[in-house]
């Protein structure tokens, strides 16, 4: 029953993505939801979690948009390489380091989505990873919000 429950709430957020978030884009910048919310799992060492979301959520993306299959193959690789550089390089995960990983991977799902690379697009792809990085930055906190409140992970 868990699964059925995480796999229609990636559904949701998903269909949120297309249909609510694009009229919150700020000067046609979109923030990443699926990618933070895969982020987030991955920095709370959940990487099943993360992954699972980051499958799924690129399914849903690629079926709901117009650039079939593009979405699931760049998110699943932003966040594998993120489980690679963790378990790597860094001890111990904090604020700070989701919020920088926050920033690249939206630059670089930007980069990868968008094929011919123009300075005009890159100004689009700073603002879009500042979005993404800012709805990573409030996702945070909610999650700690409900973390702190049920005293154990949300999935």
């Amino acid at each position: 029953m868990k699964i059925v429950k995480t796999v229609l709430l990636i559904y949701l957020v998903s269909l949120f993505s297309v249909t609510i978030l694009p009229r919150l884009s700020l000067f046609y910048a979109l923030p990443h939801l699926i990618l933070v919310i895969s982020l987030l799992f991955i920095f709370e060492k959940e990487f099943k979690t993360g992954l699972l979301w980051a499958l799924l959520g690129g399914l849903f993306l690629d079926f709901f948009g117009p650039k079939f299959p593009s979405n699931i193959f760049i998110t699943t690789a932003i966040i594998l390489l993120t489980i690679f550089l963790l378990q790597k390089f860094f001890e111990s995960s904090n604020i700070y380091l989701f919020l920088t990983f926050c920033f690249f991977g939206s630059l670089v799902y930007d980069f990868l989505l968008l094929p011919n690379f123009q300075f005009s697009i890159f100004n689009f792809q700073l603002l879009s990873a500042l979005y993404s990085t800012f709805f990573g930055f409030v996702i945070y906190l909610i999650y700690l919000r409900f973390q702190k409140r049920f005293r154990k992970s949300l999935i």
